[in-house]
């Protein structure tokens, strides 16, 4: 039977190799400059207010690209970059600038077509947020299988690490009508590969696993996979996984928590500020009274009903 259906297996997916194999994952995607370290990723906004990057990273010069220390966010997204996105990530920007000292360079990963995402964002005038817009088209997915299975297959040679992270991510970006045959095929490549180092194999049998539960329902098609990977799966890789699913589902279960006690503070403080202005206006209201009473005695005095 196959495991139940994971959230957001994308976001799952990136997430983990962020925090398991960041520096792998920097080179794979290209990102510019050199992978030193990872920052803390959680953002107080001036209204006492969270909010959460995705990645942020310590980069240093490579000479080519970027030629000093800076930070790189990278965002990855499954849905078109909107005002409300790309405010988030100018806030992003000017937070992590702010805070580190630090100049800031922006990344979007998309696993959709950007062509409809926003591509600049007018803080000011001169002030302009133009972030990098990452994607793998069909086109490449295809090619990059096409390499896997003639050095896997044909020549039975040793991958590369970009090689081994095609195995885990080229279902990230299949289109959704591409989906399944590409988790297949990838799936079924790396049952074939005996020279990918057993922790990297088993990273890359978990994403696996998680686009099978993204693609496939409980199908028979879906449990051969399944039993492939499960077959493939060492113990100490399992755990490994297990203990990062783990700690994910409770990091969003302490989010919403967080999140809940944030609104429930708002709603206190919106509760008192119209308490308080309810009492102002009852006090405007009885000096109001106070002040047509006086009135009404003067006019009676001076014979004026």
């Amino acid at each position: 039977m196959l495991v139940s259906e994971i959230h957001h297996p994308n976001d799952v997916t990136f997430k983990y190799f962020e925090a398991t194999r960041p520096k792998i994952l920097y080179n794979y995607f290209k990102l510019p400059g050199i992978f030193v370290r990872n920052y803390p990723t959680t953002i107080i906004r001036r209204d006492g207010s969270e909010r959460e990057m995705d990645w942020l990273v310590l980069a240093k010069p490579d000479n080519k690209e970027i030629f000093e220390k800076m930070l790189v966010n990278i965002e990855h997204q499954s849905s078109p970059v909107d005002m409300e996105k790309i405010r988030a990530i100018a806030d992003y920007k000017d937070y992590t600038k702010t805070t580190y000292g630090l100049p800031v360079l922006s990344v979007i990963i998309m696993t959709i077509d950007s062509k409809s995402s926003i591509k600049e964002y007018y803080q000011t005038k001169t002030d302009i947020l133009k972030p990098i817009y990452i994607e793998i088209t069909l086109d490449e997915i295809c090619e990059r299988l096409k390499n896997l299975e003639d050095k896997i297959i044909n020549k039975h040679a040793k991958l590369s690490d970009d090689e081994s992270l095609d195995l885990a991510f080229l279902p990230v970006f299949a289109p959704k009508n591409k989906g399944k045959i590409i988790t297949e095929k990838v799936i079924r490549l790396l049952n074939e590969d005996k020279t990918i180092k057993k922790e990297l194999k088993g990273d890359i049998l978990y994403v696996q696993e998680l686009m099978v539960r993204k693609y496939f329902k409980n199908d028979n098609e879906g449990k051969e996979l399944m039993k492939m990977i499960k077959n493939n799966f060492k113990e100490s890789s399992l755990n490994k996984v297990i203990a990062y699913e783990r700690a994910y589902a409770n990091q969003q279960i302490e989010e919403i928590r967080s999140e809940t006690q944030q609104q429930l503070k708002e709603n206190e403080q919106q509760l008192k500020e119209s308490e308080q202005q309810l009492k102002e206006n009852e006090q405007q209201l009885a000096q109001k009274d106070k002040e047509i009473a006086e009135l009404r005695k003067k006019l009676k005095e001076n014979g004026i009903n």
